[in-house]
């Protein structure tokens, strides 16, 4: 069996399975051939049967613990999350191996993101901010205290469904993802800043 370049990770909850489904379905179907990457629900209950997914049953209550589950399982050398309640687009892993093909110092991705009504219309957002557009982010420079780099990070929109990481760094701040019980996001981009590397922002 081919071991896959990427693996998606869902973490799910008990009274959100019926969203999580069109979530784990927009990573199942994507224009990047099946056999290069995984997805891996990690939920507190049993989902339907969806060709191709990963389902660990979990104890966890959190959401910190439950990306630990999943990232622990996962054999994919780039971590990508999706929470629940968002969607992939279909070319989204497609991209995402091409940047980090593209560039092997980068070990953190990060996209923009989109948001859609119940009935699939684009929300435009109440506050636009600046935005970054692609930027390419050294992070030895956090370490040194570089106020430009600060300020780069800060002004992306983090969310988890929007981030990647490289399986051996976020793998070596398991203890931490551990102890996270909401924002989830955070204990990546820390573990992405310790490390020395690139980050990739693209608000496309």
């Amino acid at each position: 069996m081919v071991r896959p370049l990427i693996s998606v990770i869902v973490p799910v909850y008990r009274e959100k399975e019926s969203l999580a489904s069109f979530a784990i379905s927009s990573a199942l179907n994507q224009t990047l051939d099946r056999s290069m990457y995984e997805v891996i629900a990690v939920s507190n209950v049993g989902l339907p049967q969806l060709d191709g997914a990963k389902v660990i049953l979990s104890t966890n209550r959190w959401l910190g613990p439950k990306m630990s589950e999943g990232v622990r399982v996962a054999r994919g050398d780039i971590i990508a999350f999706l929470e629940y309640d968002d969607l992939f687009y279909p070319n989204k892993l497609e991209q995402l191996l091409y940047y980090f093909a593209s560039d092997e110092d980068l070990v953190f991705f990060w996209n923009g993101q989109t948001f859609i009504s119940e009935n699939g219309r684009e929300i435009p957002p109440k506050h636009p901010k600046k935005t970054l557009r692609k930027r390419v982010i050294d992070l030895s420079n956090v370490k040194k205290g570089d106020r430009e780099t600060y300020r780069m990070i800060r002004m992306a929109s983090w969310n988890a469904s929007s981030m990647a990481i490289r399986r051996e760094v976020i793998a070596k701040y398991d203890s931490m993802l551990r102890e996270v019980k909401i924002s989830g996001d955070s204990s990546l981009i820390v573990a992405a800043a310790l490390r020395e590397g690139h980050m990739l922002i693209d608000e496309e």
